[in-house]
């Protein structure tokens, strides 16, 4: 099985009364050079304990992020952030959107922070999570053995 989540930021504008629920919208600026350095940290093969919830993966919390995908829609100001992968936990997707959106708009974090946080595999750290507005499981797609 092979999935995608997508997951929907604004920024510079507030979005229109009709769509603010599907997505997050973001009042700072970002640093997009940032933003795809972070994303590029996490694909891959990694242990994503320091971005899950709760204890309860028997099987582990190893997963592969195959792309991260950030496409800026031209029509308003906001951004897709597209994750393929083969499974994601319960929070990750959000709590990684967080993650590199904390790391793209503060001056006191850097993507080594990120390194740190992955070698924890402690999930009690003062990232931000995103919300869930804008978050979706976008297409699954079976795979035949």
């Amino acid at each position: 099985m092979f999935s995608k989540n997508l997951s929907l930021l604004y920024f510079d504008t507030p979005p229109l009364p009709f769509v603010q629920r599907y997505g997050w919208y973001y009042r700072y600026s970002i640093n997009f050079d940032k933003l795809q350095e972070a994303f590029q940290i996490f694909t891959g093969t990694h242990d994503f304990r320091s971005f899950c919830t709760g204890d309860h993966y028997r099987a582990g919390t190893v997963r592969k992020i195959d792309t991260i995908d950030i496409i800026k829609e031209s029509s308003s100001s906001a951004l897709q952030i597209v994750f393929t992968g083969e499974r994601f936990m319960r929070h990750m997707i959000r709590r990684l959107v967080g993650a590199a959106i904390a790391v793209a708009t503060r001056t006191d974090l850097s993507c080594t922070d990120l390194h740190t946080i992955f070698a924890a595999k402690n999930p009690s750290h003062s990232l931000p999570t995103a919300p869930a507005c804008g978050l979706l499981l976008y297409k699954i797609i079976y795979r035949s053995y």
